[in-house]
This record gives structure tokens, sequence and C-alpha cells, in this order.
């Protein structure tokens, strides 16, 4: 049994305790959502991805000795965290998150200006409007001027 096999057996029993935990603090309906709702949401989740992980292991890896670490990516990806909450603090969320997500794309993972910058553009604009206006979660939004309405 591969390594992958057994991580997503063990996500499925996971997944199951998760569900039958959810299941019992009760699920609510779609307009008033009980406590077990979005565990239940997880655990099902989990369990799809336990059961593609059982199913279609990926390949071999190479030995970790011979494989090469990436310590610049790893600190680049670090210090945008680290940066991350005083940013928020002093920018607002959508540049916040737009700087990390555009660290994170060019300089740890190597994708293009282009595509960096592109990705970085609508997820952190998605990602405020979803929270700003359909959750009604109260993000800051610092510097980039919002209608009073949102």
């Amino acid at each position: 049994m591969t390594v992958d096999r057994a991580l997503g057996i063990g996500a499925l029993v996971l997944a199951l305790a998760a569900g039958v935990s959810a299941w019992r603090f009760g699920l609510g309906s779609l307009n008033a959502p009980g406590a077990g709702a979005w565990p239940l949401l997880i655990g099902l989740t989990m369990a799809a991805l336990g059961a593609v992980l059982s199913l279609r292991p990926g390949r071999e890896r190479p030995d970790p000795v011979e494989a090469q670490s990436n310590w610049k990516g790893f600190w680049g990806a670090l210090l945008s965290m680290v940066l991350f909450v005083p940013a928020l603090m002093a920018l607002g969320y959508p540049v916040a998150m737009w700087g990390v997500l555009l660290v994170q794309l060019r300089w740890v993972e190597g994708r293009s200006w282009t595509t960096a910058f592109v990705v970085a553009t609508v997820a952190a604009a998605g990602s405020f409007g979803v929270f700003r206006m359909l959750l009604h979660v109260p993000l800051p939004a610092g510097v980039v001027p919002m209608p009073s309405t949102w």
C-alpha cells in the first residue's frame, strides 16, 4: 500500500467521524444552517478528496535526499504571510491580499508576471466581493474607495 492510499483511507475515516459528529449537532436548513452544516460540508469534501487519493494515488515521489529544496520559495511564502497582517491593517484587505497572492504566484510558484498579476487581481477582488457582499463579513477596505452601501 502506498503512502497516498493510506492517507486517503485515513481521510475517509476522519471524514466519517466528522460527518457523524456534524449530524449530531444538527444541520438546520438552507435559510438557517445549524451548527453541523459547515462541519458536514467539510467532512463531505474531505471524504471526496480521500476517495480520490485512495483510488488514484500520485506517482512515486523522488527520494527526499535527492529532491532539491526550495528555501527561497519557503522564505518568500513565510515573509509574505507574516507581512499580510500589518498590510491588512494599513492598506486594507484587497491590496494586502493582492500583494500576498502576487508574491506567492510570482516568486514562490514561479508564474509569469502576467499570470501572477491577473490571478492575484481576480482572486483578491473576487474574495473581497464574496466576503463583503455575500457573506457580510466586515473586511477593511483600506485605501480602496468603496461605495457606502457595501
